[in-house]
């Protein structure tokens, strides 16, 4: 089976799944009484949720890599609808936040989306950082995160 997916920047991405997952899957909907010997099956794929980073009950965190503020927002696509998700970024040198992008001043994200911006209660971007080596502490509580990244602009693209 094959499946042909399109980016948010565009590029065109083909995933091949196996001969082998594929029987797997119409085997088990064969094994279902009510079904005939013929089966179509539909596989849907979030966009880049292959890998998460998942948030259990109690509150977690993870730290990124340092990186280079390329853009005016910081958007992610994440599945907080049960829980939540807040953003501090930090100066990559002394791991302090930095001033209004702390995890206390971030919004935290309550949902389940593709595409959505983090705003701090006095940031509403970051275009202050751009050109500045920083580290992003996602803190999570019941939520998954599938990506993140920076763009100019509120739409993700």
């Amino acid at each position: 089976m094959i499946l042909t997916i399109r980016t948010r920047s565009g590029a065109t991405k083909v995933l091949e799944w196996g001969r082998r997952q594929f029987r797997q899957i119409v085997s088990t909907l064969m094994a279902r009484k009510n079904l005939d010997t013929h089966a179509i099956a539909l596989a849907k794929l979030r966009v880049d949720g292959f890998v998460s980073l998942k948030g259990g009950i109690e509150w977690g965190w993870v730290l990124t890599k340092p990186l280079v503020v390329e853009g005016d927002q910081l958007h992610v696509n994440v599945d907080s609808w049960r829980g939540r998700v807040t953003a501090a970024i930090l100066d990559a040198e002394n791991g302090q936040p930095l001033a209004g992008f702390s995890g206390e001043e971030s919004i935290a994200i309550v949902a389940d989306e593709i595409d959505e911006t983090f705003r701090w209660k006095q940031k509403s971007d970051v275009h202050e950082l751009r050109g500045k080596t920083v580290r992003i502490r996602f803190s999570l509580l019941r939520a998954e995160i599938y990506a993140f990244w920076f763009t100019n602009n509120a739409y993700g693209r």
